[in-house]
């Protein structure tokens, strides 16, 4: 199989508190890799050093076969468009409306020009993929929780992402709206052949998306395997998450 990320050893702590303590963690093309783990224990910590976010105090991150510590301002930026981020609130700028929400990656970072035609048709088929074409001139303030997150989504698939982060894509919305969502991930994974981790807490997410699972505990992958081994664990740590 192909390595898109692979992790080694990462460490990084804040004001003396050591967060992660020697993370090793493989994604592989076209496999979705679940994050558990109790809040604050630093799954969020860990995607943002993947992205160059946050600088790890050590260990090694490789993306594309490419350690992120080697790489300047440029070299992310482009790093990048190739690796989508949902933030967990969606992180639609509430000044703009969703259609400039969406153009706005497309200005910043392709460096083809695009005229005003073609930015409407790559806003519009991102809109149509989460649909959403009809919220394209409302304000984030006009959006529920799930069409905010619609929006992020949207705007993460502007520049074609072949890895995408997901940061508790369900938190916060009603059973009806996470079984959206969490088809929507599907949906996309199937036709952009995307592969992802996926911070959650759902269980109905971990079951529908997940190829693999790894738990982070104390700072330290506690347990990794499959959907089907975590269920069947008879640990008291894993079954808390399943029960």
């Amino acid at each position: 199989m192909e390595k898109l990320i692979e992790i080694q050893d990462l460490q990084k702590s804040f004001t003396g508190r050591d967060v992660l303590k020697g993370i090793d963690l493989t994604l592989n093309r076209g496999e979705n890799v679940v994050l558990l783990g109790r809040s604050g224990i630093g799954k969020t910590v860990l995607i943002k050093c993947i992205v160059g976010l946050i600088l790890p105090d050590s260990g090694i991150i490789r993306v594309f076969g490419e350690n992120i510590e080697d790489l300047n301002d440029e070299g992310l930026n482009t790093l990048r468009k190739k690796v989508g981020f949902l933030f967990q609130g969606g992180a639609v700028y509430d000044s703009m409306t969703v259609r400039e929400n969406l153009e706005f990656p497309i200005k910043r970072n392709l460096k083809i020009k695009k005229n005003k035609d073609e930015i409407d048709n790559i806003v519009h088929k991102a809109l149509e993929n989460v649909g959403l074409l009809d919220a394209i001139d409302k304000m984030p303030s006009e959006l529920s929780g799930g069409m905010r997150k619609r929006v992020g989504l949207a705007r993460t698939l502007i520049l074609n992402p072949e890895i995408i982060l997901y940061d508790e894509p369900t938190t916060g919305l009603d059973p009806i709206t996470s079984k959206e969502i969490i088809e929507l991930i599907l949906e996309i994974q199937k036709k952009y052949n995307t592969s992802s981790i996926i911070i959650t807490h759902d269980i109905h997410c971990i079951r529908s998306t997940a190829n693999h699972i790894l738990l982070i505990k104390n700072g330290i992958i506690y347990a990794e395997g499959t959907l089907s081994e975590f269920m069947e664990s008879k640990d008291k740590e894993i079954k808390s998450y399943f029960s």
